[in-house]
């Protein structure tokens, strides 16, 4: 994983000022030790967005973390709107995206883009840092899809048309990974419901 500082980001993605200056109006401060932002909220400001596009997902290392998120968002005018097993929703009267605070804990924020489906979504904001994952900078600025790690294909073909629809497109290996996990999935299913 890489970190990089917020200074040191503005000299290679000038446009990431935008995006950060509206994270610093609308949030409260995110620490790497407590609570993060990671994932396509993070990827927008490399593609050029002022601000988030669909939802901003916050991870946390704990529920008395969380909690104490849900706290603050509610100080600076989100309102809880959703609550289900992966995620507490909120929205903000005067904004049109969603923010989510993940419901599954991660001790670190190493340990969470370890944990994301694609490379160009192995990043995250913390304390005026990036943190990104080996490949994710270079995938982002060839647009490619990655594979960080596969998903069930339940999850990983709606997926990967999203990231598609977003303008990434897969090279050969990923589309391989992708065959062979489809495949040994219907292997497995096959061997369990025969009659």
């Amino acid at each position: 994983m890489n970190t990089i500082e917020y200074a040191k980001v503005l000299e290679r993605y000038p446009s990431v000022w935008s995006w950060v200056q509206h994270f610093r109006d609308n949030f409260p401060q995110v620490s790497p030790l407590t609570y993060w932002v990671a994932g396509g909220a993070v990827r927008n400001a490399f593609e050029g967005h002022q601000q988030p596009q669909k939802d901003v997902d916050f991870y946390c290392r704990s529920p008395e973390h969380a909690e104490r998120l849900g706290f603050l968002l509610a100080r600076q005018g989100w309102n809880p709107s959703f609550s289900s097993q992966y995620s507490e929703t909120f929205t903000h009267e005067k904004i049109s995206y969603k923010v989510q605070i993940v419901n599954h804990t991660y001790p670190s924020i190493e340990e969470c883009l370890a944990h994301m489906d694609w490379t160009v979504a192995q990043c995250a904001y913390a304390e005026d840092r990036f943190y990104f994952g080996d490949w994710t900078l270079q995938d982002l600025d060839s647009k490619k899809l990655r594979v960080n790690r596969l998903q069930p294909p339940g999850n990983l073909i709606p997926r990967l048309v999203k990231y598609v629809q977003y303008g990434y497109s897969p090279d050969q290996d990923t589309m391989s990974e992708i065959s062979h996990s489809i495949q040994s999935s219907q292997i497995s299913y096959t061997r369990r419901y025969r009659y």
